[in-house]
């Protein structure tokens, strides 16, 4: 809501300004913190796996066309999932690793608008990844159709339909996963 203030700022006598678009991807793990260098140079690093995973989960992001992002360690984290909204959108194969991370959407932040639309349609999303986990390609295609018709600018959804119908044009390859690997 912050950078909705913002961006209404910037655009005041600039209607044709570009929003500033953030997108924000969060891993809980171990981590080594540091500071490294020399007498003329010293800088802070933060290294391990679970940087390398919320370093990717932040570039999905733009895939899934959302702002926020968590991992399934982060979600399985929290004392109070309840408190929050979210919707899972994927199992990816995050660059260095050979396990699936899910990644959840939080819901919350969104406008009103956006949130309810994704909500309203969370049900029906969810049947439509366990089709397409089915390889029920065609089934998976109608059923994010639907969501997009509740909430139209559902990237997620737009991007599971292209894939959806690139597999059945294509048929899915034998060593198919269910799985992104990004």
């Amino acid at each position: 809501l912050a950078l909705d203030g913002f961006n209404n700022a910037r655009r005041e006598g600039r209607p044709f300004r570009k929003a500033t678009r953030i997108g924000i991807g969060i891993n809980t793990g171990s981590l080594m913190v540091g500071t490294i260098g020399g007498p003329d140079r010293l800088d802070n690093a933060v290294i391990g796996d679970a940087v390398n995973v919320a370093s990717r989960v932040e570039s999905l992001t733009k895939l899934y066309g959302t702002s926020f992002l968590i991992s399934g360690n982060t979600y399985r984290g929290l004392s109070n999932a309840s408190a929050y909204q979210f919707r899972q959108l994927d199992r990816v194969v995050v660059q260095g690793r050979s396990e699936p991370v899910p990644i959840y959407e939080v819901l919350d932040g969104l406008d009103v608008e956006t949130r309810e639309a994704k909500l309203h349609t969370r049900e029906r999303f969810d049947e439509a990844r366990s089709a397409y986990a089915n390889q029920a390609f065609a089934q998976a295609e109608k059923l994010f159709g639907e969501c997009l018709t509740r909430s139209p600018n559902d990237a997620a959804a737009k991007l599971y339909i292209a894939r959806c119908r690139r597999l059945v044009a294509q048929g899915a390859p034998r060593n198919w996963q269910v799985e992104t690997v990004v």
